[in-house]
């Protein structure tokens, strides 16, 4: 999964993404949750490969970009489509994040 690392990349993938669904995970690599999601991510990342575009955004890094997205705990998943945010998941729930995939993939 690619990690961004500059508020560029962020922007990038957005545009890139284009009408597929992209899956942002906001978190740290000191955050237990976020570790825990890994593997499942990676899985649904191969499941939905073509259709659903999967990234992670480091906390610590692009602060800035957290605060402006209003991220306040980790993970939290946003789904954007068009370069729109259509929703918001805070926490480590793996069935509401792949039921949050199906409904807007």
């Amino acid at each position: 999964m690619k990690e961004l690392t500059l508020e560029s990349e962020y922007k990038d993938i957005c545009k890139s993404a284009g009408n597929r669904l992209l899956v942002l995970q906001f978190g740290a690599s000191w955050c237990g949750p976020c570790r825990m999601m890994a593997p499942y991510l990676n899985k649904l990342e191969a499941e939905y490969e073509g259709t659903v575009v999967f990234a992670k955004v480091d906390v610590d890094e692009l602060s800035d970009l957290a605060e402006e997205e209003g991220i306040e705990c980790m993970p939290t998943f946003i789904l954007y489509k068009d370069s729109s945010k259509i929703s918001v998941m805070p926490g480590a729930n793996k069935e509401k994040l792949k039921q949050l995939i199906d409904e807007n993939k």
